[in-house]
């Protein structure tokens, strides 16, 4: 997908990690989902530990300075659980915007095309930077500066309660204690009403097929 800033020699840059790590984990549990080796279930317990975790961090909030200078496991793992939780919410943006006709994964399919367009072209473009313009390019709104809020500036990254609306519902979990406070970490739970046929085109929507 064009790869990470060369400028390690001057920062860490560990918040970047959101899109080489963050990303992939969202699209492992999509594809887990897809594939039946998770249940619906099973992903929602999957996300929810990653929503408690986020929630506990004390690195959640840290800016990118901050993380670089903070040789702790919350501070390399947030990246992580920013980068999962962003891409859920850029997915979210993309398919209202396309109305389900675009999705997470066809962002990162055409940016490893562009990505070799650019190469062969001897044109620039790192991961971080090709992301949101792909997203435009595909009818998707510009979340350019939500990566920079969510990644660099460490913004709390919230769900939107709609996100698997008529599939699962997303409340707060108060009393997730961490980081010297008790946060409010979110909960997403699976209706419990849904028929089998329901149930299969859930699978299909929260796994990013339609």
């Amino acid at each position: 997908m064009g790869g990470m800033p060369d400028d390690s020699a001057t920062s860490r840059n560990i918040y970047r990690n959101w899109i080489s790590e963050g990303l992939d984990d969202a699209l492992t549990e999509r594809f887990l989902l897809r594939t039946g080796e998770e249940t619906l279930e099973e992903y929602a317990d999957t996300l929810n530990k990653v929503l408690v975790s986020y929630a506990k961090s004390s690195a959640r909030n840290l800016a990118a300075k901050e993380l670089d200078q903070a040789h702790t496991i919350d501070a390399f793992q947030i990246a992580y659980s920013r980068g999962e939780l962003a891409s859920l919410v850029f997915d979210d943006m993309l398919t209202k915007a396309t109305g389900r006709k675009a999705h997470l994964e066809d962002v990162v399919r055409q940016a490893i095309v562009t990505a070799r367009a650019n190469k062969v072209a001897n044109r620039d473009v790192p991961a971080d930077i090709l992301f949101p313009q792909t997203m435009v390019a595909l009818g998707g709104p510009d979340v350019s500066s939500l990566i920079d809020r969510f990644m660099a500036k460490g913004e709390t990254i919230l769900l939107p309660v709609d996100i698997f609306a008529g599939c699962a519902l997303v409340s707060a979990l108060p009393g997730a204690s961490g980081g010297g406070a008790t946060t409010t970490a979110q909960h997403v739970e699976i209706l419990s009403t849904l028929t089998p046929s329901q149930r299969a085109g859930c699978t299909r929507r929260m796994a990013g097929i339609e």
